[in-house]
């Protein structure tokens, strides 16, 4: 009975095969094309943010290209600043040299040389005589001076070259103070060229905002002497340093625009496209959605009414024998439509379709079941593995992370606090920080979380005491965690070890002053040594020859320290080094004498004079005739104050030496300089045979 009233109820809803058939057409065509449509607005999505990264990493490789230009300036005019003409205010020198540097920049405008006060003393844009702004008023120069590190202004119009200019400065520090503010300055024309080299499309417009917002550049334009702003896209990225929006422009038309915001300059480079730029992509796949889809509706029709005339009749069969078997009767007369499925549902239709409907219901109740279980126990594991990763992940960072809640005890610890207070962090868990860290630190620390828990993100740098007495630099991040309310339930504690950074940071500034240091004073032996030849030479040529071998001498002692680091050389390959010109293998030389290392001091003082003994025997002594020789031998002797070093150089099979009559370079480098340099004493003589050195010095205590 209820069959027959489901019936009753459904038949005036019929409709014919063809009906039927067209109805399947379309149920399964309309599916497809609705997944189509919804791929092809995914797809216009996809392509819409593809565009606006596009624009976004255009403005970020402007921002680049710009940064690398005013980075150049900043660090030409950082190698300039340490030219020696400045230290002796050697003007003139200064000027030339500036340009030749502002020569090689056609970017660069000029360069400046400024006092303290403000008061310009070098100008190359200037012409010869014309008078020099003082320029105290410029924000750009009072930041140099307050501040004592590089500076980029805001847009300018020069004062020497009326032109619109970014002026790029930095101070020159002598004895501990700003002596001079040393800039140049590089044309808002050329950042527009550039800027117009990376958009190459007609539909894209760049430009820059300098650090107050002004538009200093804009590729479409020429002229940016009106210092116009945008309100409108000021306002839009102000508190962001890059990022992309939709706005109107001044004229009411809705444009997307992507901005990237400089650290360095405080400039922000801007890109924008017109919004039907990131549309013509989705219209064109709507296009072909409409075309496609039409097709596709279109064919399956044609299949239909092909397929509705070889299955109608049957069908139609079929539907009277269902209308019999509905109405209570049982004795279903056999069919042979020539459709075998017809004939057989024909056959099978009651209990088939019984057996069909009971067998579903339940698989249906099994499935949604065991779907639920499966869904239950995926999410558990997946929470349970997410947890035991992040666990692992924590532990296995090299920094201290945490979790505090608001009541300041630690709800979580990695492994690293274990290793640094060597408490287990299970038990870490549920401390009161306090307890951990101690009261002083807790103290020093309690301003930075009170801002924590009210909902700032914190960084600071302190000296952590750890148990044991060891101290590390510390950076401290303070992450607040917010729940589900938005209300901050603790933070995360993020402590990042500094401590081998600093190590490094103060080693590196020991080299700088190490090598400042030998640079003094290599420059002040090339200083003496041209005095003093210049003082024995009779011509020029004369006086270039020995100085040049002299320089040569004292540049390969300089490798061998420098390969040393400046901690000494062995004695062994300063004479090597010092006698290799006159091939120490080629057996005129006997050394001989057990190594021992020197310090660089007297490394070099040894060379200077080795290199005198060998020129002076090629040019009289035993080294100008083919039977000659040198003897070079040393000793060591230990003792209380070190050890001992007794040198000799003797000459044999030379012509006859006379004491000379006049004294040269090496003779007064040998008599005065050496002994005073070696602390030690030294004694020449001019015997018959040849000329006899006796060196005597001490190693071991000597001081660099």
């Amino acid at each position: 009975m209820k069959l027959r009233k489901w019936t009753a109820i459904a038949r005036p809803y019929t409709a014919s095969i063809r009906a039927h058939l067209v109805l399947i057409v379309f149920a399964s065509t309309l599916p497809i094309l609705g997944f189509a449509a919804y791929l092809l607005v995914w797809n216009n999505t996809i392509q819409r943010e593809q565009v606006e990264l596009q624009l976004l990493n255009t403005a970020r490789a402007a921002r680049v290209t710009v940064d690398a230009e005013m980075q150049a300036a900043i660090t030409t005019l950082e190698t300039l600043r340490l030219t020696s003409a400045l230290d002796t205010s050697d003007l003139d020198e200064f000027r030339r040299q500036a340009r030749a540097v502002a020569d090689q920049h056609q970017m660069w405008t000029g360069l400046i040389l400024v006092e303290p006060d403000g008061q310009q003393v070098i100008n190359l844009a200037a012409q010869p005589g014309q008078p020099l702004p003082n320029i105290a008023d410029y924000e750009i120069f009072k930041r140099v001076l307050a501040t004592g590190k590089p500076a980029v202004s805001e847009l300018l119009v020069g004062r020497v070259l009326p032109q619109p200019l970014v002026g790029i400065e930095v101070p020159v520090f002598r004895e501990g103070r700003i002596r001079y503010v040393l800039g140049t300055s590089l044309l808002i024309s050329s950042l527009r060229d550039r800027l117009r080299q990376l958009v190459a499309s007609p539909e894209l417009l760049a430009g820059a905002l300098d650090s107050k917002h002004i538009v200093a550049v804009r590729t479409d334009s020429e002229d940016v002497t009106r210092r116009t702003t945008l309100p409108w896209l000021s306002n839009a990225i102000r508190n962001q340093p890059e990022g992309i929006f939709y706005s109107l422009d001044d004229a009411g038309s809705r444009l997307a625009i992507a901005f990237n915001r400089s650290d360095l300059s405080g400039w922000t480079i801007f890109v924008w496209a017109p919004e039907s730029y990131l549309e013509n992509a989705a219209n064109r796949s709507l296009r072909a959605l409409y075309i496609g889809g039409a097709a596709l509706v279109l064919s399956a029709l044609l299949l239909t009414f092909l397929i509705v005339r070889r299955i109608e009749r049957p069908v139609a069969r079929l539907s009277a024998a269902a209308d019999a078997y509905v109405r209570g009767m049982t004795d279903i007369p056999s069919m042979a439509t020539g459709v075998h499925e017809v004939d057989k549902l024909a056959e099978t239709l009651r209990e088939a379709g019984l057996e069909r409907r009971r067998l579903a219901d339940e698989r249906t109740q099994v499935l949604v079941e065991e779907e639920r279980r499966e869904r239950a126990e995926s999410l558990a594991a997946q929470a349970q593995a997410s947890e035991m990763q992040f666990r692992a992940l924590a532990d296995a960072m090299p920094v201290l992370l945490s979790y505090v809640g608001t009541d300041l005890c630690y709800r979580f610890a990695n492994r690293t606090y274990e290793d640094w207070y060597g408490i287990p962090a299970e038990r870490i868990r549920g401390m009161p920080a306090r307890d951990l860290i101690g009261d002083e630190a807790m103290r020093q620390s309690q301003a930075y979380i009170d801002r924590a828990l009210a909902g700032e993100v914190v960084r600071f740098e302190k000296p952590l005491a750890l148990p044991g007495g060891d101290v590390r630099h510390v950076a401290i991040h303070y992450i607040p965690r917010r729940g589900a309310e938005g209300s901050v339930e603790g933070f995360y504690a993020l402590l990042v070890d500094l401590t081998e950074r600093k190590r490094a940071e103060d080693h590196r500034q020991l080299l700088l002053n190490e090598l400042n240091h030998r640079v003094k004073n290599t420059l002040t032996t090339v200083q003496s040594v041209a005095r003093q030849t210049a003082r024995s030479a009779s011509s020029f040529r004369e006086f270039y020859e020995a100085f040049e071998s002299r320089l040569l001498s004292l540049a390969e002692t300089h490798d061998v320290l420098t390969r040393e680091n400046w901690r000494g050389a062995s004695l062994r390959e300063i004479v090597q080094v010092s006698l290799s010109p006159w091939s120490v293998e080629s057996g005129r030389f006997e050394v001989a004498g057990p190594d021992v290392r020197v310090s660089a001091r007297i490394a070099l003082a040894l060379s200077m004079a080795l290199h005198e003994l060998a020129t002076n025997a090629v040019k009289y002594g035993a080294l100008s005739v083919p039977t000659g020789g040198v003897a070079l031998t040393w000793e060591v002797e230990d003792r209380d104050s070190g050890r001992v070093v007794m040198l000799r150089w003797r000459e044999q099979g030379g012509p006859p030496v006379m004491p000379p009559t006049r004294k040269g370079f090496g003779s007064r480098l040998l008599e005065r300089g050496l002994p005073e340099e070696l602390d030690g004493e030294v004694d020449l003589q001019y015997s018959s045979a040849g000329v006899q050195c006796a060196i005597r010095f001490t190693v071991g205590q000597e001081t660099p």
